[in-house]
């Protein structure tokens, strides 16, 4: 039970963060070039991603068709408590992530990324969030079928 109190605490903060650094990066001119540590290869850039994962040309409004049902269906499926109890919490990063994204992409056409990583890739906090819960979904030993 500690677990699922940690990770929705985890979820919940995370959710907090992201919308407040994206209201940031939209806000400050300088993240527009860019603010780097390490030599130019991480730091702080504001970049609009306009298609999928990893810039996949899937145009916006086809991601938005799937994103909102599929929110949708795990936010029903956490609040019926019809999700495996293990899974409910990496289930939940994976939603309030996508509902994040999905935010962004309703009001900024896009979703807002502001982690810039070497070669070029940016990313944000939800995006993490996401990777972490599917991440948590694929540990062996779990069982997450009722």
């Amino acid at each position: 039970m500690r677990s699922r109190s940690a990770i929705t605490t985890l979820a919940v903060l995370g959710f907090a963060l992201d919308r407040a650094l994206k209201q940031y990066a939209l806000g400050s001119p300088a993240l527009g070039r860019g603010v780097f540590v390490f030599d130019s290869a991480f730091g702080l850039r504001l970049s609009l991603n306009e298609f999928f994962a990893w810039s996949l040309p899937v145009p916006n409004a086809a991601v938005l068709w799937i994103m909102v049902p599929a929110i949708a269906v795990l936010g029903a499926a956490l609040y019926t408590k019809r999700a495996h109890p293990s899974a409910a919490g990496p289930l939940g990063l994976v939603a309030i992530g996508a509902l994040s994204n999905a935010i962004d992409r309703l009001f900024y056409g896009g979703v807002v990324d502001y982690l810039a990583v070497p070669f070029g890739g940016a990313f944000n906090i939800a995006d993490a969030l996401v990777v972490l819960g599917a991440a948590l979904l694929a540990v062996p030993g779990k069982r997450y079928a009722h």
